[in-house]
């Protein structure tokens, strides 16, 4: 759900933490994690998605939050130029604040050649989730494993991730549920606009936890236009409730505001060849 962790805006752990009780589900001693089965709509069908739980996880990562399954599902439907997916598929991906990583899982089915899922560092339990979800996913549908887990520290530097990239930019950006906590906006901002390709698309998917005033979580966008953004398109869907939160009955959390933000002037060059074969 989030990059990193503190304090401000009084966002605790309780306010979060979830047990999933999915029918589907497993526990891995040797990993630490849970094992889910998400469906999702895709299109004249549905598709299974496994996705792996790390409750020893940093931060928020231990839950499937409502934002991640609707990005997961405007990506496996988008239609062709699609302001969500404008590149079906992208040459390079990255998720920030991955956890569960699902948006990540569908862009490798639809063919991406490089999927970056990132978290917080030190989060090798999570990274190693997200790598036996990656590996599952990719032998039962049998396409590459392009799906790689890196850690990323938002607002510090993007020479890990252009290094993997071999100095690529990104062209499609996601972050699912991380700007709840408006202390990390500018770190946020600071690393995507490191990041992003020229005509890159950054996807920006959250609900409204409470845990600050609703003013504060939607200044980010405003942040974003005064450092070169625009929101290009935008939706809401309503939910009865929080999935990773099914104790709380407040409506407004469940719901789902996604924008998508492109770069007003510049943001990256060179993108290069796609990258082939597994990682």
């Amino acid at each position: 759900m989030k990059n990193k962790e503190k304090t401000e805006g009084g966002v605790m752990r309780s306010l979060f933490h979830t047990s999933d009780s999915d029918s589907d589900s497993s526990y891995d001693e040797t990993l630490s994690v849970s094992r889910h089965v998400e469906k999702i709509k895709y299109g004249e069908g549905e598709l299974q998605v496994v996705y792996h739980l790390d409750w020893a996880a940093p931060g928020h990562g231990d839950a499937l939050w409502n934002s991640c399954r609707v990005i997961a599902r405007l990506l496996l439907n988008a239609p062709p130029s699609s302001p969500y997916l404008p590149l079906s598929p992208p040459s390079i991906a990255l998720e920030f604040g991955s956890g569960a990583a699902l948006p990540s899982m569908c862009l490798m089915k639809l063919g991406c050649p490089l999927v970056l899922s990132t978290d917080q560092p030190g989060s090798e339990s999570t990274f190693a989730a997200i790598e036996k979800s990656a590996r599952s996913n990719a032998d039962t549908w049998g396409v590459p494993k392009t799906v790689a887990a890196l850690p990323l520290q938002w607002g510090a530097g993007s020479g890990a991730v252009l290094e993997r990239t071999g100095g690529r930019k990104v062209d499609l950006l996601i972050a699912s549920d991380c700007i709840y906590d408006p202390s990390y906006h500018s770190d946020l901002l600071e690393s995507a606009g490191g990041l992003i390709s020229k005509d890159g698309t950054f996807v920006v998917g959250y609900s409204l936890h409470n845990n600050v005033p609703e003013g504060r979580v939607e200044k980010f966008f405003d942040l974003a236009r005064g450092g070169g953004w625009k929101v290009r398109e935008e939706r809401t869907e309503r939910f009865e409730r929080q999935n990773a939160a099914p104790w709380d009955d407040s409506k407004t959390r469940g719901d789902v505001y996604v924008k998508v933000l492109v770069r007003e002037r510049g943001g990256g060059e060179g993108e290069g060849a796609a990258i082939e074969g597994d990682l």
